[in-house]
């Protein structure tokens, strides 16, 4: 059984623990614990995009959304779903395979008819005609309009997650709150965690590519969706009123066929968020609107009104974005190497040393989205920057 309740400010302390079984889905008791801000705060945006190795406009969308995410750090989030034959194997097995039952399910028509299977979704807000919930990158630039105004409106709830990870048995431990300091516009509310993994080098289909029957093999996939920790609908919060309060806890066990999450967890995201109930009729009958969401590593925490997260044994690298200078602190002791690559895979920037901080020179490079690879004695780490103006 999950226990949910609303509370008064008083009562926060209190955190009410259940559990469930679903399937492979569990749900127990926190090992970590947060403490969710009671102050108003701003809505935070999560774009959700449709993608596949065969797509050859998904790079170049993907950076695009990156450029929305980076005009308002620590505000915004990419969530990329791959379904249907764009999930598995296309040119070889190191394609990979990110086949999800979720992904599959947005495939279906039959199941669940979003609108361009999720292209460039913000905040699951309907758009109306032609496309529904989907927004473009047109001239108006309907992406960067809708996350400017999302940052501008004041959430209803806030929210805070921490987590733990045990990398023997492979069980990740999440712990969310939220805290209404105002009303939601529905009665009902629903808590959504997706499992998000970074830094997978796995082939990506570009016209550029003719040699190699265009796919590059070398390209690095970030923000892709693994799975919802509860489920495909999520659970309720039947209590949306001011001042109420709830805190729940999941347990999941990370499938070993997940990249790079058995060597470092710091490759996985969590990205938790909050939907509205679904309306009678139209786009929103399909999902509610997300109200705000937050997102954090594997093993760290964070809450809506801090906007730098608390990690856990990773490096940092800042100021992100960047106009051409950047450092990274934290690096593991030792020798290492540094490569920086561009979107397509190609390395335009490398450097060795040994001391845990480090100076990287990016400033002679094009303007755009880049990713730092940081090879350790005992780890390898990725990290995306942005080359602003």
């Amino acid at each position: 059984m999950i226990v949910q309740s609303g509370m008064s400010k008083n009562l926060l302390s209190k955190i009410l623990i259940g559990s469930l079984v679903i399937g492979c889905f569990m749900f127990g008791s926190a090992t970590a614990q947060t403490s969710v801000p009671t102050t108003a705060q701003n809505k935070n945006f999560l774009i959700e995009k449709g993608t596949g190795h065969v797509c050859g406009s998904c790079p170049s969308l993907d950076l695009k959304c990156d450029t929305v995410i980076a005009t308002h750090p620590g505000r915004g989030m990419l969530i990329l779903y791959h379904f249907g034959p764009d999930a598995v194997p296309q040119a070889s097995p190191l394609d990979g395979d990110f086949t999800t039952p979720y992904g599959d399910t947005i495939y279906d028509p039959a199941k669940l008819n979003w609108p361009f299977y999720l292209n460039m979704m913000v905040n699951r807000r309907d758009q109306g005609s032609p496309y529904g919930s989907t927004f473009i990158f047109g001239a108006t630039n309907q992406v960067q309009a809708e996350a400017d105004l999302v940052v501008t409106q004041a959430s209803p709830v806030n929210l805070s997650m921490s987590s733990t990870y045990n990398s023997a048995t492979r069980l990740l431990t999440v712990h969310v709150e939220g805290y209404y300091t105002a009303a939601s516009s529905t009665t009902m509310n629903y808590i959504q965690i997706a499992l998000t993994e970074d830094s997978i080098v796995a082939t990506q289909y570009d016209p550029a590519y003719a040699a190699s029957g265009h796919f590059n093999p070398n390209y690095v996939h970030m923000n892709v969706f693994r799975a919802n920790l509860n489920g495909f609908a999520g659970d309720t919060v039947s209590t949306t009123t001011t001042g109420s309060y709830f805190s729940r806890t999941y347990t999941y066990t990370i499938p070993t066929t997940y990249k790079n999450i058995a060597c470092n967890p710091q490759h996985c995201n969590l990205t938790y968020y909050i939907a509205e109930q679904k309306a009678a009729s139209g786009v929103q009958s399909f999902t509610g609107k997300v109200i705000t969401a937050i997102r954090t590593k594997v093993g760290g925490s964070t809450t809506t009104g801090i906007e730098q997260e608390v990690t856990h044994n990773t490096e940092i690298v800042y100021p992100n974005p960047t106009r051409g200078i950047a450092y990274i602190k934290g690096i593991e002791p030792g020798s290492y190497s540094i490569d920086v690559t561009d979107m397509m895979g190609k390395r335009i920037y490398s450097t060795t040393g040994s001391t845990s901080n480090a100076k990287i020179d990016l400033s002679s490079y094009p303007k755009g989205l880049y990713f730092i690879r940081i090879n350790s004695p005992n780890t390898t780490n990725t990290h995306k920057i942005m080359l602003v103006d």
